[in-house]
C-alpha cells in the first residue's frame, strides 16, 4: 500500500516531463485495465475526452476566440483515436526496414508540415 502511495505521488511531477503530461495517465490505465473488453474501453475513452473538453471549455467572446483556444487545449480531441484503436487486431505487423523507419520518418515530417501550413495561414 505505501509503495501504491508513493508511486501517485511520484506520478504528478514526473507526468510534468512526458509528451502525454497527466492527461496521458488516464487514457493509460483505461487501456490497462479494459484491453481485453472493448466496449467497456471505448466507454472510457469517450467519457476521459468529455471530462478533459469540460476542463478545457471556456467560452470567449467570439466563436473563433472559442475554437482557437480548444484547439490550442486540444486533449479532448483523443476521441478521434478509438477507430483506430478499434481496428487494431492484436497481431504485430510486418516486420520489414520500411515499417521500422516509416514513422521515425512520418512523425517529424508530418508535424513540420503542419507547422509550415500554419505558418502560411498566418
Amino acid at each position: 500500500m505505501l509503495g501504491l502511495i508513493f508511486l501517485a505521488i511520484a506520478i504528478i511531477p514526473l507526468s510534468l516531463f512526458t509528451e502525454g503530461g497527466i492527461n496521458l495517465i488516464p487514457f493509460i490505465l483505461i487501456t490497462y485495465f479494459f484491453k481485453e473488453n472493448t466496449p467497456k474501453r471505448t466507454i472510457g475513452y469517450s467519457l476521459l475526452s468529455v471530462l478533459l473538453f469540460l476542463t478545457s471549455y471556456a467560452q470567449y467572446d467570439t466563436l473563433k476566440m472559442t475554437i482557437e483556444m480548444l484547439m490550442y487545449n486540444s486533449d479532448f480531441l483523443l476521441i478521434t483515436v478509438i477507430p483506430f484503436i478499434m481496428l487494431y487486431n492484436g497481431e504485430r505487423g510486418p516486420n520489414n526496414k520500411f515499417n521500422k523507419y516509416l514513422f521515425y520518418v512520418f512523425y517529424p515530417i508530418h508535424l513540420w508540415t503542419l507547422a509550415i501550413i500554419q505558418f502560411i495561414l498566418k
